[in-house]
């Protein structure tokens, strides 16, 4: 019994062998093809536009100042530079008062000591990191802006505003 059980298997897979060889196809062509993408650089500023911005609150002393700090994040896909451009603290009589802005790396991520990579004023307005401050990566940074007053009366009282402008870019 168990020698025809046996038999019978094996005449079982020799029919399933010549049935599988039947229905195979005959090749007769083939061709490949390649696409090919390109991802172009790319870089973003993310939460530095923050609505709910404070307003520096000046008495008018001589020589008071302020300092207003907030914190963004860059993102990239490749190798990144940096410019900052400021426009002083401005009344709209065109009245202005001493301004500074620099971008600092965060500190607190641990992978960097808080340096400053790039300082603007009043005398200059726009300056640009010196190579490249960042690679294939997200990095927090720093904007810190200063307001100091001159003499005062030389400006007059009222509401100011200051702009400033990161600019992110590849060389």
């Amino acid at each position: 019994m168990m020698k025809r059980l046996i038999i019978l298997g094996l005449a079982f897979v020799l029919v399933l062998a010549l049935a599988s060889t039947g229905l195979a196809y005959k090749k007769l062509d083939s061709d490949t093809v390649e696409v090919r993408a390109i991802v172009h650089p790319y870089a973003e500023i993310r939460g530095l536009n923050d609505p709910n911005n404070p307003i520096l609150h000046y008495e008018g002393y001589a020589a008071e100042e302020h300092t207003w700090r907030d914190y963004f994040y860059v993102v990239a896909n490749t190798n990144i530079a940096m410019q900052l451009n400021q426009k002083d603290f401005t009344h709209k009589n065109g009245d202005t008062f001493y301004t500074r802005g620099k971008i600092q790396r965060a500190a607190y991520n641990g992978d960097d000591r808080g340096d400053t990579i790039i300082r603007t004023d009043s005398v200059m307005p726009v300056a640009s990191s010196w190579g490249y401050v960042q690679g294939q990566e997200g990095k927090w940074y720093l904007l810190d802006v200063k307001g100091k007053l001159g003499e005062v009366y030389s400006q007059a009282a009222g509401d100011y505003k200051a702009e400033f402008t990161v600019t992110v870019f590849i060389w």
